[in-house]
């Protein structure tokens, strides 16, 4: 089952003040988070943990149309996400499923604003592990992604793939691998990105074989 599904319209908020109030989601195979076409509120929704750790056909973290008021914070504790397992903000891996943005994602990001992900692990989605489009400012730190992501470069899938980031944005210490394609490709047709700084990131490893393209783009 889903962990958290706001898709009913309205207006949606989860706080914490990482101390005595912890809020983290965990599931298996399905959406650790869903919100569609519902107002993440001015307060926005934070969370300690997200983890959706499981060979399954739902994306992991889903935001789409969520308005440009509040947005989603994943905080994680401690030190920096290793390979090792140290990701303390959680692990979102093994999603498959046709081409498209339906299923197969780590973190789907549509129409929405805000977005703050901290330690978290991503690896082996057969789509993409972050798809984003008409994206308003993205911050992604300490965040470690490797194993194969994509399995089709008719549709220019990979590991961090956006159309359409714009506002501010920062992407700090990641290791960013494993794009079937491209490992970290954002294209902009329309809008402005004001800022988007890439600072300490490991971006390495595309495909081996003849898909196998840019780690920046």
């Amino acid at each position: 089952n889903a962990a958290f599904t706001a898709t009913g319209g309205g207006t949606v908020s989860a706080t914490q003040n990482n101390t005595s109030i912890v809020n983290t989601l965990t599931t298996t195979t399905a959406t650790a988070l869903n919100v569609a076409n519902t107002t993440i509120g001015a307060s926005g929704l934070t969370f300690r943990s997200i983890t959706s750790n499981g060979s399954g056909s739902a994306n992991g973290i889903i935001l789409n149309t969520t308005g440009a008021t509040g947005g989603l914070t994943v905080t994680g504790n401690g030190g920096p996400c290793t390979s090792a397992g140290t990701c303390t903000g959680g692990t979102i891996s093994n999603k498959t499923g046709a081409d498209g943005t339906g299923n197969g994602i780590g973190i789907y990001a549509n129409s929405t604003s805000n977005v703050s992900i901290t330690r978290m692990k991503l690896n082996d989605f057969s789509n993409y592990a972050v798809r984003g489009t008409t994206v308003t400012g993205f911050t992604m730190n300490n965040c470690f992604i490797d194993g194969v992501n994509g399995d089709n470069a008719a549709t220019d899938e990979g590991t961090i793939i956006f159309d359409g980031l714009t506002g501010t944005s920062s992407f700090f210490s990641d290791t960013i691998k494993g794009g079937f394609e491209d490992n970290f490709r954002i294209r902009n047709s329309s809008g402005t990105a004001n800022n988007i700084t890439i600072d300490s990131c490991t971006i390495r490893d595309t495909s081996t074989g003849v898909s196998g393209n840019d780690n920046l783009i």
